[in-house]
């Protein structure tokens, strides 16, 4: 697994090359992963349950909604059916 914050193209190809799964922060690294390594076959998200975690008991990590990182179940959902 390789994720990291705001990746230099060199990164994401190494990561590529050794055949890590590429874990991305935010929807808007997208375009750059596919310029710089290509978006491989398997890919991971940082989610951000936003609103939903107020539904969970047990909530330990705060405010997500206010949380700069992490993709929403619509972002996830709409990356998936594209």
């Amino acid at each position: 697994m390789f994720t990291s914050n705001d990746t230099p193209a060199i990164e994401f190809k190494k990561a590529a090359q050794l055949g890590a799964i590429i874990n991305l922060d935010d929807i808007t690294h997208i375009p750059f992963l596919e310029r710089s390594a290509g978006i491989p076959d398997i890919i991971s998200f940082r989610y951000n349950p936003g609103p939903l975690l107020k539904t969970m008991e047990g909530n330990v990590i705060g405010s997500p909604e206010q949380a700069k990182y992490g993709l929403t179940r619509d972002q996830l959902s709409r990356r998936m059916q594209q």
